[in-house]
């Protein structure tokens, strides 16, 4: 909508003195609470928490906003289904799952690297998106753009340790996905997702190897009712045993 390119080019961006980049109208402009959602769902799609007035991201975000100006577009949330990831369900995931300092991991539809930033540092992201591509990309993150259900392994790195999503739930989505992952990852590998709660009766195993849940949990994404689990699979190894890792189920 016009009125959040409006926004975006009165706004001020400037780097704070905690690291972050901060982005706000300072001359006083009031903004009703119609524009202030807009411009919620829309920053949040490039990465954005706001605080009060002002919006903050981890990396520089000017050539993403620069993108969205001169194309008028912004990341479409519906279409791919995109619910960013809030940090704290993040965290938790990625230590429910537990993966080692040294694992070659893969987050698979990135969106703005919720998941990738509390993950070890050999972290490699998928995204279908071009604007939250870039936004990986300024967060240091080597990333391929593409529909992480058209890739092989080939097409990144190679087979991983860890393959972790949060992946669309929408039609089972969710289900092409994790089990598209399971061809990522190596013996002994650990494929990872939050997904819907029905997961647990549609995929109580893959290859004859159960699948691991969490209790079901509530409340974990703003504006959506839905009740969600974390999912976790060993591909066993050549001895026909699964590598030990991650935490026990909560």
């Amino acid at each position: 909508p016009h009125q959040v390119t409006g926004f975006l080019r009165r706004a001020h961006l400037h780097k704070r003195k905690d690291g972050l980049w901060g982005l706000a109208v300072y001359d006083h402009v009031q903004i009703g609470r119609a524009l202030r959602n807009l411009l919620d769902e829309t920053l949040k799609q490039i990465g954005a928490e706001r605080e009060n007035k002002e919006y903050l991201f981890t990396y520089d975000p000017s050539e993403v906003i620069e993108e969205i100006l001169v194309k008028g577009e912004v990341p479409e949330t519906v279409s791919h289904q995109f619910y960013s990831t809030p940090r704290d369900t993040a965290k938790e995931f990625v230590e429910w799952v537990s993966p080692n300092p040294d694992d070659i991991c893969y987050e698979t539809s990135a969106g703005t690297g919720a998941i990738a930033q509390e993950m070890p540092l050999s972290t490699y992201c998928v995204e279908v998106n071009k604007l939250r591509c870039m936004a990986l990309s300024k967060l240091g993150f080597e990333v391929t753009e593409g529909d992480f259900l058209r890739l092989k392994p080939a097409d990144l790195v190679g087979h991983a340790d860890v393959v972790m999503m949060n992946p669309p739930f929408a039609q089972q989505s969710w289900k092409s996905h994790f089990l598209h992952g399971v061809n990522f990852v190596r013996p002994g590998g650990v494929v990872a997702a939050i997904l819907p709660a029905s997961a647990v009766e549609a995929m109580p195993e893959i290859e004859g190897t159960p699948v691991e849940y969490s209790s079901p949990m509530q409340g974990r994404f703003p504006n959506v009712s839905i009740t969600i689990v974390y999912a976790k699979w060993c591909r066993p190894d050549q001895k026909g045993q699964g590598a030990e890792q991650g935490s026990e189920a909560a």
